[in-house]
């Protein structure tokens, strides 16, 4: 059964980099049609300069152009915009299930120290702090482990309340011969049980919440990779907390 798993979740993961990259070429057409569209736009203007041109014809291409056509071009640009990031948004998580890890002991303090101290201040404006305890080293492959942390912090900064300052605090909160749970902790928003196990699915986002509503899939799948689990404990108003199992630095 762990075999048949492997090979379907294989599957599914060539199948979305497979559409995704399928798609990338509609998006370039309309890209290109869209600067054809422009440049026509511009000929028009430049034709209405023409003293012959009855007035009353004049008056219509003029209102075509100056507002009925860039408010178009507007609008495919922003669809474009928001199928791309999407696009963008599966080939990370085919990604994430398909590079190779280097495996090794990793100083995860070291890891997350770096990515806290560069953030400072909410989506509001309000002051963040983030704190670090001593956590041990864990298994993995560093650069995983960082874009992991690093899309925790992002969503807990995202989603704190702006009627209070941030804080987020990063620690352990169980450490055995054979495994190690960290923890990121917020005062945000939190959110409702029953959306618990949905966070995790791919383009879920909740709160109103800005991006495409992939990082705690990129996290699951970047744990999982680590034969770990996560997990979330969260109330409505009282923040959230995620939790990751992992294996213990071998040393």
């Amino acid at each position: 059964m762990v075999r048949a798993l492997r090979s379907q979740r294989t599957e599914n993961e060539m199948f979305i980099y497979s559409v995704s990259h399928d798609l990338r070429s509609p998006l370039v057409n309309l890209q290109g049609f869209s600067k054809e569209l422009a440049r026509a736009t511009q000929s028009l203007r430049e034709t209405l300069r023409d003293e012959d041109l009855p007035e009353s014809v004049a008056r219509t291409v003029r209102h075509v152009i100056d507002e009925e056509m860039p408010e178009s071009l507007h609008y495919i640009d922003l669809a474009v915009q928001r199928q791309a990031r999407i696009i963008d948004s599966l080939l990370s998580l085919s990604r994430a299930g398909r590079v190779e890890y280097q495996w090794t002991d990793v100083d995860i303090e070291s890891v997350i120290r770096p990515l806290a101290a560069v953030t400072n201040s909410g989506p509001n404006g309000q002051h963040v702090v983030i704190e670090v305890d001593q956590l041990p080293a864990v298994r993995g492959d560093r650069d995983a482990l960082e874009r992991l942390f690093d899309n925790l912090i992002s969503n807990a900064v995202k989603y704190l309340s702006p009627d209070r300052p941030g804080k987020i605090q990063i620690g352990c909160r169980e450490q055995t011969a054979n495994r190690v749970v960290l923890f990121v902790r917020d005062n945000g928003i939190g959110i409702d049980q029953a959306n618990h196990e949905r966070v995790f699915l791919p383009f879920s986002r909740f709160g109103g919440g800005s991006g495409e509503g992939i990082g705690l899939s990129l996290v699951r799948r970047v744990v999982e990779r680590h034969h770990g689990r996560v997990w979330i404990e969260s109330e409505i108003g009282a923040g959230t907390t995620v939790l990751i199992a992992m294996p213990p630095a071998q040393a």
